[in-house]
């Protein structure tokens, strides 16, 4: 509705063109350093691998690298995930505190501890006045008449692009993984395609590769 629609207009173009393209240096060094510790000649559950990626992803682009934020939301996070269960998420009548106890209760004292952490780091990213980060970048989105966004709305924006983000990054990389290595000529034609820059190849570089686009939009 009219919300959305006011919302996205005043989002959309902060997360557009170079705004988007200088974090690709952050998630190419998290991607390598990940890969450097995969086993080598030897499966390995590949979808733990995207999850622990992906997730270390999210916590630097959106929030910065300063360790102890990440510390912070790690735990948190970990925290909603292990009290997020398809019962409460698909049976209405569960949704209820009962006293305190149950999925529910669990849940919602999770996602208590998540809020007071992402409004902490918003206090505190408030100070800084940096765009390093898309907690920064929110930070600086303003309204027509000059105001900027409520520490409501960018917890919102933060905790939704978390939650959308994480496992589906996860799982479109662990899917790309298992086709290419059960289509291996298609793996040989990437990977001679890949070969064709060097290793610290930009991210401009990189999405100007045709088969790597094609591979990409087929996941």
């Amino acid at each position: 509705g009219v919300s959305h629609l006011r919302m996205r207009r005043l989002l959309m173009p902060r997360f557009h063109g170079r705004q988007v393209v200088q974090f690709s240096s952050t998630m190419q060094a998290i991607a390598t350093e990940a890969a450097a510790g995969w086993p080598m000649g030897q499966p390995f559950v590949a979808q733990e691998a995207m999850q622990a990626l992906s997730f270390e992803i999210i916590l630097r682009v959106f929030f910065g690298a300063k360790e102890h934020r990440k510390a912070l939301l790690r735990t948190s996070l970990h925290a909603v995930q292990q009290t997020t269960s398809p019962a409460i998420t698909f049976v209405s009548m569960l949704r209820h505190q009962f006293g305190g106890f149950g999925p529910w209760a669990k849940f919602c004292r999770a996602m208590k501890r998540l809020d007071d952490t992402v409004y902490s780091l918003i206090a505190e990213a408030r100070h800084t006045s940096s765009e390093d980060d898309i907690l920064g970048l929110l930070l600086s989105v303003r309204h027509e008449d000059g105001s900027g966004l409520s520490d409501l709305e960018i917890r919102d924006q933060l905790v939704s692009l978390v939650a959308a983000g994480h496992e589906t990054l996860a799982s479109a990389l662990a899917w790309a993984l298992y086709w290419l290595h059960r289509h291996p000529e298609v793996l040989a034609h990437l990977c001679d395609e890949l070969a064709t820059l060097e290793d610290d190849a930009e991210f401009k570089q990189l999405m100007t590769l045709p088969y790597l686009d094609a591979v990409c939009n087929e996941t």
